[in-house]
């Protein structure tokens, strides 16, 4: 979807000036179905054996990448990190074969979004840098997405590995 391919732009013009000596090799779409990210990702170690590093976009994507990873026994050498929740991504976290899952807690999410909603029913005006009162929206930013649509940026993101992820039960 056009916010994942945004992500991934975002994360490779990030990587390219930040990590000069990363080769990027390729992006792959998964359709969000974790069957194509893990079919994707084993006909990748065909081309790739030594693949050092996997992002996903989609909540499945480190799923199916995480288990081609584990299955050619590459859990150490490979690096597996994306989008992800623990209830999709927690086995493969606690094996190793996913590294680290990004994600929001959607109750702080949906809080968020009820807070804009009732904003919108008061009539009053959504602005750039405001307060929603919400832990991760003290200060949003406010642009318009690819697609044309206003979007609402907060920085609400938790970082999920083997140790935490039983502190986010979603």
């Amino acid at each position: 979807n056009a916010s994942h391919v945004e992500w991934m732009d975002c994360a490779n013009t990030y990587a390219e000036k930040n990590y000069p000596n990363l080769k990027f090799v390729a992006r792959y779409e998964s359709k969000e179905d974790i069957e194509v990210a893990y079919n994707t990702m084993k006909d990748v170690l065909k081309t790739y054996p030594d693949v050092k590093g996997v992002l996903g976009a989609a909540a499945g994507d480190v799923v199916g990448a995480g288990r081609a990873i584990e299955e050619a026994k590459l859990s150490d050498a490979t690096a597996v990190v994306g989008t992800s929740i623990p209830s999709y991504a927690g086995e493969l976290l606690k094996t190793g074969a996913i590294d680290l899952a990004m994600g929001w807690d959607p109750a702080t999410a949906g809080y968020a979004c009820n807070q804009v909603i009732l904003m919108l029913l008061n009539k009053e005006e959504i602005k750039d840098g405001m307060d929603l009162g919400v832990p991760g929206y003290e200060k949003i930013k406010l642009l318009t997405g690819v697609n044309g649509v206003p979007v609402i940026y907060g920085a609400a993101w938790i970082k999920i590995d083997a140790n935490n992820m039983d502190d986010y039960p979603f």
